[in-house]
């Protein structure tokens, strides 16, 4: 295990604005910052990251915490290995304590550690094939001199080769201590049907994709020379670390320019992407020879909004990867287009024009998509007026998904310059369209209400009174003001664990404020102090993002009371108030809960059992009857679902 101490230099090391801006782009608001949640899907920001105190919340989807929860949730890695990342990124030296760390990550995390490891032993090794073996020196680097790429280039984007051999890559795993099922979960390996073991990747360079927070979670090989029966490229199948659909190729590479120059280049393959970074144009990505999918669209969002697809010249192509525009625009991304010459794509052009022509050339011919699709489209249609009519009302399709009317109306201005129809006309059909898509989108609102509702029929049938809401509210209080002086001797959160210490509420309904209060009893048993940031720096996701919530819900009030000369009782002096309110009301569901059981015990009685033991459990009874109406004076009275006392007077 990691020493508390280290975890908590980790977090005090790690700003978290800093650490959330490298997977997202955040805007200043205040003293705070904003972006889109990374964690659901979103087009109005809700994520917060508050620096002053160390902490992101989303309040769309509830997730919340500190630096290490964030890489946590986000690299979908253990608590520790979240402080380890952020120890080395910051370059702290941790104290190790107790047993090791496997013993701590669960079944499912320690096979993916498991993954993660023998694609970066691959990487490695691919990588020292291209530099230091023959056959990597004379073919594999000899291909990538061919096309323009310098060797610190393949250095960076640790290019490798994998040689023309049955099972190399195999035989070095194993040497390794890499597991063979491993190895064919990370596609590297596959059985035959003869149950011989083989290399996926032979006599092919490789490209190691990476996630967006620098991991190798999978490959792409390309064949070299004529390999008869050979796919041209081969890429590495969907695996517990890798999902084809939500990676972008280079985008940890271009990330950090993305966010700067708020801009994003979108073309095809491995080598555009790499031949145009080594040209200076560092913000750019690949959607690795896929259509472009929703989950892509999204981690583009998360950088930027402005996006340039690169188009190579073919016309076929184009139109068949059209949807992707449209889905860009659903997800109010600003599309670009820039189209290359016949038999170019970006790759070929940059290498022949060089990086001062091809930057020229992407500035020149970068237009809307309005232009760009209506010359596609009219140029397909010709003189023909009913294609031309049909080129028309896609155009207009694609621009009722853009939800800013004004972008809208714009653009239709555009259109009817290039078509040679109105303005007023294009203008209300467009309408015409949104109103449809609006519906459209109201049924699927209407049917998930449904859903919602039908689904609330079903919990209302089974739903139990407890006191979640309170444990929760008196766990809420301690989070926001534990540091509170309540007497001379004692802070809020000791007065609170010193009365579950002497046998307050001690059994919670809600395993999040049970496993809290656990925590708070231990410290006060030790004597130890509480720190303001305890239970965000701990290892409990979900405590932590209690914590980031309880800690995030803080409101500025308004000058209007005092101009008017109102009064206005504020948290901060009302909380020892609200502290024993709550407290109370536990205290009162505990004797509800005596109650019940004494009640039980009546009815269990016989006209034979002993009169002193009837008369003992009266006794108790009535003390416990007696404290309770003594906390109903206090806080009024409540309705329980325990039986009322009538049973007891019927047996007296």
């Amino acid at each position: 295990m990691i020493a508390r101490q280290s975890v908590e230099q980790v977090i005090d090391a790690a700003p978290i604005e800093e650490v959330v801006g490298q997977y997202l782009s955040l805007k200043k608001r205040g003293t705070n910052y904003i972006g889109l949640c990374p964690f659901h899907d979103e087009k109005t920001p809700s994520f917060n990251v508050n620096p002053a105190r160390g902490i992101y919340k989303c309040f769309g989807c509830g997730k919340g915490g500190n630096s290490v929860q964030f890489v946590m949730e986000l690299d979908q890695v253990s608590f520790v290995e979240a402080v380890r990342k952020l120890a080395n990124r910051y370059g702290i030296d941790l104290i190790e304590t107790g047993q090791p760390e496997l013993e701590e990550l669960q079944e499912e995390q320690k096979q993916r550690e498991s993954l993660y490891a023998v694609l970066n032993f691959a990487a490695g090794w691919f990588e020292q094939q291209l530099h230091d073996s023959e056959a990597g020196r004379n073919i594999g680097l000899a291909y990538f001199r061919e096309r323009g790429l310098e060797v610190s280039t393949m250095r960076h984007w640790k290019l490798g080769f994998a040689p023309d051999q049955w099972n190399a890559m195999l035989h070095a795993a194993e040497k390794a201590s890499y597991n063979k099922e491993f190895l064919e979960t990370a596609s590297l390996v596959k059985k035959s049907e003869s149950g011989k073991w083989f290399d996926m990747f032979r006599n092919r360079v490789i490209f190691p994709v990476y996630s967006v927070s620098g991991r190798v979670v999978a490959f792409g090989g390309r064949v070299m020379g004529k390999a008869e029966g050979q796919p041209k490229y081969i890429n590495s199948a969907e695996s517990p670390v890798y999902h084809k659909s939500d990676h972008l190729f280079g985008l940890f590479q271009a990330k950090t320019s993305v966010k700067k120059k708020d801009k994003v280049y979108l073309t095809e393959g491995y080598t555009d992407v790499i031949t145009l970074f080594q040209a200076g144009i560092d913000n750019v990505v690949a959607s690795s020879g896929t259509s472009l999918t929703d989950s892509q669209i999204r981690l583009i969002r998360r950088f930027t909004p402005n996006v340039t697809v690169l188009y190579d010249g073919d016309a076929a192509g184009i139109k068949a990867s059209l949807r992707g525009i449209d889905l860009m625009l659903r997800e109010d991304l600003n599309v670009r287009v820039v189209r290359f010459p016949d038999g170019e794509d970006p790759d070929s052009l940059c290498r022949k024009l060089g990086p001062v022509e091809f930057s020229a050339f992407l500035e020149v011919n970068e237009q809307n998509f309005i232009l760009f699709k209506a010359k596609l489209l009219f140029d397909g249609a010709g003189n023909d007026p009913l294609l031309r009519a049909d080129a028309i009302r896609d155009i207009l399709q694609s621009l009722s998904l853009i939800r800013d009317s004004i972008k809208r109306t714009e653009l239709v201005r555009q259109l009817a310059d290039v078509s040679g129809q109105a303005a007023d006309q294009l203008l209300y059909e467009l309408n015409r369209l949104v109103r449809n898509v609006h519906k459209e989108d109201q049924k699927q609102a209407n049917n998930t209400l449904e859903l919602m509702a039908a689904q609330t029929a079903t919990d209302l049938k089974t739903i139990t009174f407890d006191d979640v809401h309170q444990e929760q509210g008196l766990l809420r209080l301690v989070i926001r003001h534990g540091q509170l002086q309540q007497t001379e001797d004692l802070k809020l959160w000791q007065m609170v664990a010193q009365e579950l210490h002497q046998g307050g509420p001690q059994e919670f309904t809600d395993p999040t404020c049970a496993r809290a209060f656990s925590h708070l009893n231990h410290l006060f048993a030790e004597g130890a102090p509480l720190d303001p940031n305890y239970f965000i720096s701990g290892s409990d996701h979900e405590l932590a993002a209690f914590a980031a919530d309880a800690l995030s819900r803080d409101y500025v009030l308004s000058d209007h009371w005092a101009k008017h000369e109102i009064a206005v009782i504020t948290e901060e002096s009302n909380v020892f108030h609200e502290f024993l309110g709550v407290f109370t009301h536990l205290r009162r569901k505990k004797l509800d809960l005596i109650l019940h059981d004494i009640l039980a015990k009546f009815e269990q009685m016989t006209p034979e059992s002993p009169l002193e033991e009837e008369a003992s459990l009266m006794d108790y009874y009535q003390y416990t009857q007696s404290l309770r109406n003594e906390l109903v004076k206090q806080s009024g009275p409540v309705v329980t679902a325990y039986p009322d006392t009538r049973v007891v007077h019927k047996r007296i």
